[in-house]
């Protein structure tokens, strides 16, 4: 396995588009780094310009040591599970998964050897035989993480893999995913948009927008201490409530208490509940209070809309933003 280091990498299209903006990242051998934000953000053409599979504008990318800006993609030693799978259809899985190691002239009984290896350890032992359309969206997706792992390469570059499964899959998948990563003691650079693969499968996250890095750390420290406006309202279901003023004050809704202020420096609201929503193990009350509606995630007790509200929070978990 190896580390990476991106160094004030940038992409301009042709058509004058900066995708990616002067991007410096370190990424520490055997780390389980996410890449997260919303649509267009750059997170994907970060990743292929890792990959090989975009040219880089500027800047320089290493991949444990060496310099890989011109190196094609073949001779990178990286592995890419791409969001649609990307498998062969008229193959088997056996030889969906060996088809890179036939192709770098691996010996048939050595590729006999990992392949069975691989797909035991992913639990695809017993489906070697059949193809792609008999299976599972995530048993297809399976097939392209072992197709990844029998290269044994430096680096795992995996593209929004979860996106086409349904949410119980998804979550299953997370969990193996981790697990696997740990086991394997892989580098992995993963991009999503969905915030919870974000916060439950990263080492660390980065977060970006408009083709910048906005914030990169441990996921609840990036959580806890959003660096920006952008990070606070991005991360968290619902976001950090924040409220307008000569500087924003923002808190998480889960940080703010139904009841009246017990001190003098504690935040109070005031307002009428607009709406409730059920969650399940909690519910999200949603108060207009004057220009702002903020959202207040509670436990337990029973509310109806147009209830008018008192809710506070301590000074401990109140974050300041400059509107700049």
């Amino acid at each position: 396995m190896a580390g990476l280091t991106l160094h004030k990498i940038k992409k301009v299209y042709e058509n004058g588009v900066n995708a990616v903006q002067h991007i410096d990242l370190e990424i520490v051998d055997g780390e389980f780094m996410v890449l997260v934000g919303p649509s267009g953000c750059g997170k994907t053409t970060t990743l292929r310009m890792i990959a090989g599979l975009e040219e880089i504008t500027g800047g320089i990318l290493k991949i444990g040591d060496r310099e890989m800006n011109d190196t094609p993609p073949g001779e990178r030693n990286v592995s890419m599970v791409f969001q649609n799978y990307a498998l062969y259809p008229h193959m088997t899985v056996f030889k969906n998964m060996a088809f890179g190691l036939k192709a770098r002239k691996v010996h048939k009984s050595k590729i006999q050897e990992i392949v069975q290896e691989t797909a035991k350890k992913i639990g695809l032992e017993d489906l070697l035989q059949r193809k792609p359309g008999e299976l599972s969206g995530g048993q297809r997706q399976r097939v392209a993480l072992g197709r990844a792992m029998v290269r044994n390469p430096s680096v795992f570059l995996l593209d929004e893999p979860l996106s086409n499964l349904d949410a119980k899959m998804r979550t299953s998948m997370r969990r193996e995913l981790a697990l696997l990563q740990r086991e394997l003691k892989a580098t992995m650079v993963y991009v999503t948009h969905d915030q919870a693969e974000a916060m439950t499968l990263g080492d660390r996250i980065c977060v970006m927008h408009e083709g910048r890095i906005q914030q990169v750390g441990r996921p609840m420290d990036v959580y806890e201490n959003p660096a920006n406006t952008f990070v606070a309202s991005f991360l968290g279901n619902p976001p950090m409530n924040l409220l307008q003023g000569k500087d924003q004050i923002g808190v998480r809704p889960e940080k703010l208490k139904i009841g009246p202020a017990p001190e003098n420096s504690c935040l109070q609201l005031n307002g009428v509940l607009d709406m409730v929503e059920q969650t399940g193990d909690s519910q999200i009350l949603y108060l207009k209070c004057g220009q702002d509606t903020v959202a207040i995630r509670v436990q337990e007790g029973e509310y109806t809309t147009g209830q008018e509200l008192t809710c506070h929070a301590l000074p401990k978990d109140l974050h300041t933003f400059s509107k700049q």
